[in-house]
């Protein structure tokens, strides 16, 4: 082959690189190709907006939806990272992009019931005035949405982002979790300070040191309520990108609030630590209002990182066989204390006075 024709090989095996509008290009020819599913979205993103960012229907009527839920993410409703979600849900749809693009399309008539329990919903919300039913509805509609237009190979694609919107609605009722959660943080707290040999003595909520230099009081605020959502929250974006099985998800997920609590001892035991050497008001200050938080979410993720190890961990053949042997040894090393055994006979060597070196090789 000459030089000409090995250019011409390698300049049709190489792809010229995609404009960065390639995507849109993809997305108008399927409007242009598909102009009844195209309609579709358009009137259920419309109807979306409306109702949601338009239409006053709570607190008497001077509040919309978006209205709402904009004030009540707040410190009262431990809910200050609910500005977070939409990014990250925004965050998740482009990580399923790749996916998205080797689904077939189609369309499913199921997406309707998810539509129609959607509207359902808002509907109750609405008679109801009660502003979650109306979160709580989307999801189901952005489902319904991407199952009813683009079927349902698109919908599984979409089913944990269109799922993950539910975090962005304030539970009520979270704050009688709150004095369980001061208990069971100074508790622990108490304990780990004294297995590093701070001297602490935990009395109800009341962290002091043994000898009366400083003391803390674990406030409501500090009892773990606010990092336990975010940690929740956190947990199920981890458990989605990192875990292959449906039972790890599950599994990490359903104790998320240990991440949470674990977080939380070691931000109250970093506050202790730092009043120890630099003093109650410098750990009451800048460290409590800066560095702690990072301490906490630090650990939270270093348990969350232990625990998927611990899930994903597999023993390797060699281990199995050992444990299953009734001596404690493994196939190899069975067969390579037959193998010196048969050696040490061949050549004449009684058992008595081998060496025990040999004898004992594969002993455990």
């Amino acid at each position: 082959m000459d030089s000409s024709s090995s250019h011409v090989a390698v300049a049709a095996a190489t792809s010229p690189p995609q404009p960065w509008y390639a995507d849109t290009l993809v997305w108008l020819r399927w409007l242009r190709g598909q102009p009844a599913a195209a309609l579709s979205l358009t009137v259920i993103v419309i109807a979306l907006t409306a109702f949601l960012g338009w239409v006053p229907l709570f607190t008497h009527h001077t509040l919309t939806a978006l209205g709402w839920i904009r004030s009540a993410w707040n410190p009262e409703t431990h809910y200050e990272h609910g500005p977070l979600i939409p990014l990250l849900f925004l965050f998740l749809i482009w990580h399923a992009q790749a996916r998205l693009k080797k689904v077939p399309g189609g369309s499913s008539r199921w997406g309707l019931a998810f539509l129609g329990f959607g509207v359902a919903l808002y509907l109750l919300s609405a008679r109801a005035l009660q502003p979650r039913l109306a979160w709580a509805a989307l999801p189901f509609l952005l489902f319904g949405a991407v199952l009813y237009v683009w079927g349902r190979a698109a919908a599984r694609a979409l089913l944990f982002p269109c799922a993950f919107l539910f975090f962005m609605i304030p539970m009520p009722g979270i704050d009688q979790a709150t004095v369980r959660l001061q208990l069971i943080a100074t508790k622990l707290a108490g304990v780990t300070c004294n297995l590093l040999g701070l001297h602490m003595v935990a009395d109800g909520t009341t962290l002091r040191a043994a000898n009366q230099s400083f003391q803390f009081e674990v406030a409501d605020g500090c009892s773990g309520i606010n990092s336990l959502m975010a940690i929740t929250m956190l947990t199920a974006i981890f458990v989605h990108l990192t875990q292959d099985r449906l039972w790890k998800k599950i599994a990490l997920f359903a104790i998320s609030g240990v991440f949470a609590v674990v977080g939380n001892v070691a931000r109250l035991t970093s506050i202790m630590v730092a009043a120890k050497f630099f003093g109650q008001e410098f750990a009451g200050g800048i460290f409590h209002h800066w560095l702690a938080p990072v301490v906490s979410f630090v650990f939270a993720f270093v348990s969350m990182w232990f625990a998927s190890t611990v899930v994903n961990w597999r023993p390797s053949a060699e281990q199995r066989a050992r444990w299953l042997s009734p001596t404690g040894r493994s196939t190899a090393e069975i067969v390579g204390s037959a193998a010196i055994e048969s050696n040490n006979a061949d050549a004449g060597v009684p058992a008595r006075r081998r060496p025990a070196a040999a004898a004992s090789a594969y002993d455990y």
